[in-house]
């Protein structure tokens, strides 16, 4: 567990590694100095998942889920199969199998929230669980915190909405102000008293379970006020058990109250044009506290409800929301995949035609080790500074969407976000102002703007906003972030504004084409019925093949690949896909060289779509001398030790690697990953761990420094448990020059 309001959360780190056994290591060695035997390790994902105890289980639907030998009949398959039959089933296995579960509440869509009576068998429970055939999935419940560092409280101008680093509001508010739409801010709550906040707030609910968490005095309730997260040293620790990675305890100081949800609140609507204080980009707008985050954070269940409640779907226990969000603000995180249960709340809500916008994460990561900003369909923000440049703490990759201003932590309060705050540090203060910075204040803009968007047109769909936001985005230029990195652009009020007052719905990328790269995946497509997206990837002279794939949950889209110019139809591509579903895929066997263009066309509406490219080629994964890859297949066996080897031609110091890996298993807490340099220097990149979740696709640093590159590489994979199964998909090494 990390320390709640520090951005810098990822430590280079030298673990156990082989030991050279050398016969004379006490003589001096006057000339030369052996080579490394050890490579420190950068995990290039994020900070490890923190667990509450807690299981989030998906019951299968009850249509023939359990029947045996087809002799059941159809009135008792129904009665064999439903939820209280299944659950009663699934709990008297577990017990055989020593695992003892009780029901705290239901999660809503056949989805259940159990407590282990001993939080240390959670690892042999969802061991025990996933075998279950009643059961859709089964993961832990992990804790989310917020995304911030908090700076002294004091005044500063907002050059976050103006200027040439901000985010151009003023041009929007000449024709938007945000009336006529609600924000759902899932936060710490929202002090109901502040001059620039009571005007703005309608009823909300605090869905914090934990009634120390809370620290209200009680558990879940329709007052969502914020009383204070402030921790005293070790808390975290003594409540759930976990230490920082330097193995402290949880805080390891003293740590105020951020108040975070009403910071968050403030810069999505804080009342504007009332003589005091801050502006708000929506400030029509009106917000609701759905609080989920106490001290220590929040738990990914209590997160779920918020979702849900907020897009308008009911909860157990919880009256129904009267005011469904146009949007939801998340500015909140954790390591780790993003979760079965997570991703269900988000398409629930996106379903509902709520926008998700959540905030990227403080850790300096790609993206994709972030959730839930690793989600499908939610808009995932990084954070910009005011000298124009990616944040220092933001993280990156081709998951982020859009970058918005989020402070830029160098000391210096006027360089950070200015919005509403309680001054209060170990108890409630006065209502006042206050700097932040973190992606979390990034988050809010983009969700006030996508308000703005939704009052200037109500008929919009989530997938028409985000991209709305995409396409009125202003380039790149003179700063650090790329596409790549940081998404499509920096945030433009104004233009977007523009756009979805002269576009609509229409904006669909009908106008220019995007850039497709190997490897690099774009999500969150979505497309209404007849319009089309166009990406061009460059094809070099060694290529072998070209694999294109779109994967949807929903709709019906059609894949077109023509060379040399786009196909503006089906009868004018040269590769297609056309399946009458929103999983599409074209592979092109020896492609020639050159530009390939890949439109991807709307035959009836979809949305959160994920399209990608594998490009195979000769010499080099893509055809450079420092990248080297390994796509050959490689079963992974119970508690055995797999390799696959990649041999090096370029020969000289290593430096610095970067390793990444595509596995594909059921459950990826049982493998220990190492890698194995040709001298036998050695690096652990994962330990085996309580992670229930599938797949793994990462990329570690590694300090290489002295280690001789040219030779044979291992990547070692050990499974250390039994029952499921994968394999090694491909794995590459990248020397950066």
């Amino acid at each position: 567990m990390k320390n709640l309001f520090r951005l810098s959360l990822v430590s280079a780190a030298c673990l156990p590694l082989l030991a050279c056994n050398d016969n004379n290591n006490n003589e001096q060695q006057a000339v030369t100095q052996a080579p490394p035997t050890s490579m420190a390790v950068t995990a290039l994902s994020g900070p490890e998942p923190i667990y509450t105890g807690r299981l989030i289980v998906k019951y299968k639907e009850s249509k023939g889920a359990s029947q045996q030998d087809g002799l059941m009949s159809a009135a008792s398959a129904t009665a064999g199969n439903s939820l209280a039959v299944m659950e009663s089933r699934v709990m008297t296995n577990a017990a055989q199998s020593g695992v003892q579960l009780t029901l705290e509440r239901s999660l809503g869509n056949r989805t259940q929230l159990y407590r282990l009576d001993d939080n240390a068998n959670l690892r042999a429970a969802i061991k025990a669980l996933s075998k279950e055939p009643d059961l859709e999935y089964v993961e832990a419940d992990r804790l989310m915190q917020p995304l911030f560092t908090p700076n002294d409280p004091q005044y500063s101008q907002q050059w976050h909405y103006f200027g040439a680093t901000g985010m151009n509001a003023d041009e929007a508010w000449d024709s938007a102000d945000g009336t006529g739409t609600v924000v759902s801010v899932i936060d710490t709550g929202i002090r109901p008293n502040h001059p620039d906040l009571q005007n703005q707030l309608l009823p909300g609910y605090d869905f914090i379970s934990n009634s120390w968490m809370a620290n209200d005095g009680n558990g879940r309730d329709a007052d969502p006020t914020d009383p204070g997260d402030y921790l005293r040293k070790g808390e975290c620790t003594t409540q759930f058990g976990y230490r920082d990675a330097q193995g402290r305890v949880v805080p390891y100081n003293d740590t105020p109250a951020s108040f975070h949800g009403s910071h968050v609140a403030g810069t999505i609507a804080a009342e504007t044009n009332n003589g005091i204080g801050v502006a708000g980009v929506a400030y029509g707008a009106r917000v609701y506290s759905a609080r989920a985050l106490g001290r220590c954070g929040g738990s990914t269940a209590d997160i779920i409800d918020a979702i849900r409640w907020s897009a308008g779907l009911s909860v157990s226990g919880v009256p129904a929301n009267p005011n469904p969000a146009d949007v939801i603000n998340m500015s909140l995180g954790g390591g780790g995949a993003c979760g079965q249960a997570y991703q269900d709340a988000i398409n629930q809500a996106v379903a509902q035609g709520t926008v998700v916008v959540v905030a990227a994460g403080n850790d300096n990561i790609n993206v994709s080790n972030a959730s839930p900003a690793n989600c499908n369909n939610v808009i995932s923000v990084a954070a910009s500074g005011r000298d124009g440049n990616r944040s220092w703490f933001s993280n990156y990759g081709n998951l982020i969407d859009i970058t918005a201003p989020g402070g830029s932590a160098n000391g210096v309060a006027a360089d950070d976000i200015l919005s509403t705050l309680n001054l209060g540090s170990y108890s409630v203060g006065s209502e006042g102002y206050g700097t932040m910075a973190g992606t979390s204040m990034a988050s809010p803009h983009v969700a006030g703007v996508a308000a703005l968007i939704k009052s200037v047109d109500a008929s919009l769909t989530p997938a028409q906003v985000e991209q709305i936001i995409k396409d009125s985005a202003r380039p790149f230029q003179n700063t650090d972030c790329t596409t790549a990195n940081c998404g499509e652009g920096f945030l433009d009020a104004g233009a977007a504004v523009a756009l979805a007052a002269g576009n609509g719905g229409n904006s669909g990328g009908n106008g220019g084409s995007d850039v497709l790269t190997d490897g690099a995946a774009v999500t969150n497509i979505g497309l209404a019925q007849g319009q089309s997206r166009t990406f061009t990837i460059e094809v070099p002279t060694n290529a072998s093949s070209l694999g294109l794939s779109l994967t949807g949950s929903n709709g019906d889209a059609d894949l077109w690949v023509r060379k040399d110019s786009a196909a503006t139809s089906s009868a004018g591509a040269t590769w297609k896909s056309e399946t009458g579903s929103s999983n599409e895929s074209v592979t092109i066997a020896s492609p020639a060289a050159g530009t390939y263009y890949v439109t991807v066309y709307g035959y009836a509406a979809f949305s959160g779509a994920t399209l990608s490219a594998d490009l195979a080629v000769t010499g080099g994964s893509s055809g450079s001398a420092s990248s080297f890859e390994n796509g050959n297949d490689v079963q992974i066996l119970d508690n055995q030790v797999v390799q696959s080897l990649i041999n090096v031609s370029r020969s000289g110091d290593s430096g610095t690697v970067t390793v990444s890996v595509d596995i594909k298993h059921s459950y990826r807490g049982d493998l220990r990953i190492k890698v194995i340099a040709p001298n036998g220097a050695t690096a652990t990149l994962q330990e085996p761990s309580n992670d229930s979740a599938d797949n793994i696709q990462k990329s570690w640093s590694l300090n290489a420094s002295g280690v001789e590159s040219q030779g044979n590489w291992t990547l070692s994979v050990e499974d250390v448990y039994s029952g499921d199964s994968g394999y090694i998909d491909s794995w590459s090494l990248d020397f950066g020059n």
